[in-house]
């Protein structure tokens, strides 16, 4: 259920705004679906007035339960004070009925004096002739009936026949009844109205309690009204606005009743999209109050007042707020105020949908001749647009709500003329590779899935969205339905989308001048950052000397410590769209107890290069990632740089962690001088940070100062260290598995890390969580088998079981994928059941369950693919390409590997391993082993390249440190001839045979990858921490 529908249960008159997070004990009027306690009322309890009531609904046939008296405000204690004594709740047969208790028969005859015959209207006149008309929309759709009986009034809002008959036969005629054919209810669209002496507003009833429309200042001078509204919410902070619509512009200082006169000098002026606003503080210092004006039609005023909230930010949807009843203010209005708010629907041609149609009031706006139109340009982006004269552009830095993703910068073309309405745009970030549709998708919901838990969506008529061009660039045009209906359009700019849109006003027609706008729009040449003009390149190390200090207390001494800092870019990896780069960070012990070493990750998306410290997750980059840079570095470019600013902490100031570019400039360091330095301040938590950035050169400076004092540190750029030239070493090729989990690929001694696609690329197989063939992948994701296509990313499933899961894949025979696939829940330590899966494009259309309970060992699939070999209860069996099953004179075997010409077969057989030739079936060789335990199956003797040596593992049962358990023993089936590498284990052999990689395990545990040069055993020591896995033969 929607956030909205989960309001509309406690809702019922909108002229009461009830805040975000209400809860159903501030309903006022509830609607027919309310819940209730089921508690029967006893005759012996009928003590109170209501009783009497209750009395005659139970004499009358009907089941009455939870009658409780209601203390919150109601329509009727709000307009006669207290003439309202009591409100009571009772359930009639299941159905909620409100009952209203007046002091006296005359106060509840003059209330119902005020209810108008279809019952969503009260009016009031004050002794002095002012009149408020106050117009309730039922949000519950259903229409109100009031009966009198005596001192009480009786509310029903459902629509039972049983109740309705019920009370009409107890209470007689209806006061006001919705359903009356001369002047029905009509329901609108959740907004609410008020009319007081000539001038009206209506408002969106979901964001308040209490409110009220009253003359201001006094109720001798009507020109001025004060609305006001208890209890807002607006983003998550609660606060009591005032909003005074004046017949001329009144000075601040008596806008702001019962408080110290403004100081001028400490009124900061800015623009908005609603005009001049302004924020004034009390002489007092206590009180910071935020002021609104806009002129409505050369002669009226709204300005809206309130205390700023500690967020500093509530300013963004009061303005939204503030802009609704502006839209809908009406002076000297020839008709009552109407709830409806109807969206414009958006026909299919021309391009831009009708606005409503307008009325006298005209743009002024010459789409003839836009040779005189003024041009806009943000340089970020390569953005150009041209816009009428009679504009303005307003800008401002401002984060989007929804933190789903960010609005850079947001400008609003706003008419220098009162009477014109805005135009906004704004950039906002997206992954360089998603679709503009996908990330739509993401980020809107359809009016017809309104229901959806997503919080905060933008609903959007889906009958109306429309996939356009602009400027030679997919967009995206649609009509949303918000506070104010919408019209926008979304251009794909790769890693950033250019939002554009306007308010479907009633007054004004845009169309035409929107077109036109969209029409001027281009878009220059504008790179993202590259490794060309990033200095990131693996082996650069970077030396600075840092210098802490840190204030003496109760002296004015200052203590300070010096040392050397080295920063060096480790590896380099494309993961579309991301270059990732390794960092890691050297820094000795300090006194002050500095981190000794760092890795960390600069992740490069287009224009935008992220920070993420400790374990690297691509995925979460754009959420957890703090923003280092932002390219172009232009003076006045800003970003917010923490990902923490977007949580929902209402305690977080709006301009903190803001990353200010001020300007371009030479720098000197011991390094030597660079030009063209962007030079950027940055202020949070009480610190003060300036940082200097050289093109091609990296960050030269940075300095913290902590709070103004005397605590924190400067580091300063004293030398650059590039790596002169890359040499082949023995581990060039090797991919291993660190001990973080992540897959590296050695190049030039250097420890890249791999994408998952490229290990697949790399390793074609490795018999238990992929296998691929040509371009296509197959993986096991949430236990079923899907192929992937590792060209284009995309993905699909490949066999879908309901009730079997699929847990590992063992190769390729053929054109079939051999898979474990067992019943659901069954799982175990063991091999489960082996099932044949004919690929796509095969002559072979069903599966084959080769296998169906537990296996023996793992298969193994001989080296052209043609067949392979698995152990089950009953034998050995080979499954040959054209589906045919051969049973084989073998035992039953743990694992087992071919040699690489397919002569032989390696069998590990739990206490020994036995080498079978497999044309004549002989066992050639057979050598007595202690298997390591383990919980899996050990793994496969791996084969030299030559088909005469074999590596695997042997348990030697020495326990005692130092020494380690662990052996690698070597065979040479032609001359039997064995050797030992004592405590290593996992090794795996280079494609040219020339090296046996292993992990070498030393005192303390640890461990470290070692080399071996074949015929001498010779030992070459690595930096290498973890397990090799595989080899790629480099050219």
């Amino acid at each position: 259920m929607s956030k909205m529908n989960r309001l509309k249960k406690w809702l019922i008159l909108c002229w009461i705004f009830l805040a975000a997070a209400c809860t159903p004990t501030k309903q006022l009027l509830p609607p027919p679906n309310s819940a209730a306690t089921d508690t029967p009322v006893r005759d012996s309890e009928i003590q109170r007035p209501i009783d009497d009531i209750a009395t005659r609904l139970q004499a009358s046939g009907a089941t009455v339960t939870a009658v409780s008296n209601q203390q919150e405000y109601n329509i009727f204690n709000e307009l006669f004070a207290s003439e309202v004594s009591d409100l009571w709740d009772v359930v009639v047969n299941g159905e909620p009925v409100q009952v209203y208790a007046f002091t006296d028969d005359d106060a509840a005859q003059t209330a119902v004096n005020t209810i108008n015959r279809s019952g969503d209207t009260f009016t009031l006149t004050n002794e002095n002739g002012t009149s408020l008309t106050i117009h309730a929309d039922y949000v519950a759709g259903f229409p109100p009936r009031y009966w009198r009986q005596g001192r009480f009034i009786i509310y029903y809002t459902g629509q039972d026949e049983d109740t309705l008959n019920l009370l009409d036969n107890l209470f007689g005629a209806r006061i006001a009844d919705g359903d009356s054919p001369d002047q029905p209810y009509e329901p609108g669209q959740g907004m609410a109205g008020l009319t007081l002496d000539g001038i009206s507003l209506m408002y969106d009833p979901y964001l308040a309690a209490n409110v009220r429309l009253e003359p201001y200042p006094s109720a001798a001078d009507p020109t001025q009204l004060r609305l006001i509204m208890e209890s807002l919410n607006l983003h998550q902070s609660a606060f009591t606005p005032m909003i005074v619509v004046a017949a001329d512009a009144s000075p601040l200082d008596d806008l702001v009743p019962g408080r110290q006169p403004v100081t001028k000098e400490k009124s900061i002026i800015f623009q908005n999209g609603s005009g001049q606003s302004q924020v004034v503080q009390t002489e007092t210092g206590e009180t910071l109050y935020t002021a609104w004006g806009e002129t409505y039609d050369g002669k009226y005023s709204v300005m809206m007042l309130y205390p700023v909230v500690p967020s500093g930010d509530g300013y963004v949807p009061a303005l939204a707020l503030l802009d609704d009843l502006l839209a809908s203010l009406d002076v000297n209005p020839t008709t009552a105020v109407q709830p409806e708010m109807a969206m414009t629907a958006v026909p299919t041609e021309p391009t831009i949908p009708p606005s409503p149609t307008p009325t006298t009031l005209t743009l002024n706006v010459n789409l003839d001749d836009i040779s005189d139109w003024q041009t806009l340009t943000v340089d970020r982006y390569g953005f150009t647009l041209k816009y009428p004269p009679a504009f303005e552009v307003v800008q401002w830095d401002i984060h989007d709500p929804d933190w789903d993703s960010y609005s850079i910068i947001e400008s609003a073309i706003k008419g220098t003329d009162p009477q014109l309405p805005e135009i906004g745009f704004s950039f906002r970030k997206k992954p360089s590779g998603q679709p503009l549709r996908g990330w739509f998708d993401a980020h809107a919901r359809a009016l017809a899935d309104s229901d959806s838990d997503d919080p905060d969506p933008v609903f959007y008529d889906v009958s109306h969205l429309r996939e356009i061009g602009i400027a030679g660039y997919p967009a995206l045009m649609f009509q949303d339905e918000g506070m104010v209906t919408g019209i926008h359009v979304l251009i794909d700019r790769g890693d950033h989308i250019v939002w554009l849109g306007y308010p479907v006003y009633e007054f004004y027609d845009l169309d035409d001048v929107f077109q036109a706008l969209l029409g001027t729009i281009q878009f220059a040449s504008i790179e993202g950052a590259t490794l060309d003009t990033l200095p990131f390149q693996p082996g650069t190390s970077w030396i600075y000397e840092r210098t802490e200090y840190d204030q003496i207390p109760g002296s004015t001494d200052v203590l300070t410590h010096t040392l050397l800092v080295t920063e060096t870019a480790v590896s380099v990896q494309q993961q579309p769209p991301y270059t990732i780069i390794e960092m890691r960070r050297q820094m000795p012990d300090t006194m002050f107890a500095s981190t000794k070493d760092l890795s960390y990750w600069y992740i490069l998306d287009g224009q935008t290069l992220y920070r993420q410290d400790g374990v690297l997750d691509v995925e979460k980059v754009t959420d957890d990632g703090r923003i280092e840079l932002v390219f172009p570095l232009t003076p006045g470019a800003s970003w917010h740089s923490l990902p923490a600013l977007r949580d929902s902490d209402p305690k977080r100031q709006i301009n903190s962690w803001l990353r200010r570019v001020e300007r371009l400039e030479t720098v000197e360091t011991p390094a030597g001088a660079f030009e063209q330095c962007a030079y950027f301040t940055e202020v949070a938590a009480g610190n003060y940070m300036q940082t200097w950035y050289c093109p091609n050169v990296g960050f030269v400076q940075r300095r913290d100062d902590h709070a103004g004092m005397r605590f924190g540190y400067a580091e300063t750029l004293i030398a650059i260290k590039h790596q002169q030239t890359e040499q082949i070493t023995p581990s060039d090729g090797l991919i291993y598995q660190d001990m973080a989990g992540y897959w590296r690929l050695v190049l030039a001694g250097h420890a890249a890390l791999l994408t998952e696609q490229e290990r697949q690329q790399f390793m074609q197989s490795d018999g238990h969580h992929f296998a691929v063939r040509g371009n296509m992948s197959y993986t096991i994701q949430d236990n079923d088998v899907w192929a992937t296509n590792l060209t284009t990313g995309g993905s699909h499933p490949l066999l879908e079981t309901a009730d079997r899961a699929e847990r590992r894949i063992f190769g390729l025979v053929g054109d079939w994928l051999l898979v474990e696939s067992f019943q659901a829940g069954a799982g175990g330590q063991g091999v489960g059941p082996l099932v044949a899966i004919p690929l796509p494009g095969s002559n072979h259309h069903d599966a084959i369950v080769l296998v169906d309970n537990w296996l023996q060992g793992v298969p193994a699939i001989a080296p052209d693919g043609r067949y392979a070999i698995y152990p089950t209860n009953e034998g050995v069996f080979a499954f040959h390409a054209d589906s045919s099953v051969e049973a084989l004179p073998f035992d039953s075997f743990a694992s087992a590997s071919f040699s690489p010409d397919g002569r032989f077969i390696a069998l590990h057989l739990g206490y020994h391993i036995e080498i079978v030739n497999l044309e004549s079936s002989e066992v050639v060789h057979a050598i007595d082993l202690t298997p390591i335990p383990r919980d899996s199956p050990p793994d496969p003797p791996q084969w030299h390249p030559n088909n005469k040596w074999i590596a695997f593992e042997h348990w030697n049962g020495q326990t005692m440190a130092p020494a380690t358990p662990f052996t690698v023993r070597l065979l040479n089936i032609e001359t039997g001839e064995t050797h030992d590498i004592a405590q290593a284990a996992f090794p795996q052999w280079r494609p040219d045979g020339q090296w046996l990689a292993y992990v070498r395990y030393g005192r303390s545990n640890e461990t470290h990858i070692a080399l071996a040069e074949t015929g001498t055993w010779t030992e070459q020591a690595t930096s290498l921490v973890g397990q090799p896995v595989a080899w790629v033969d480099l050219p």
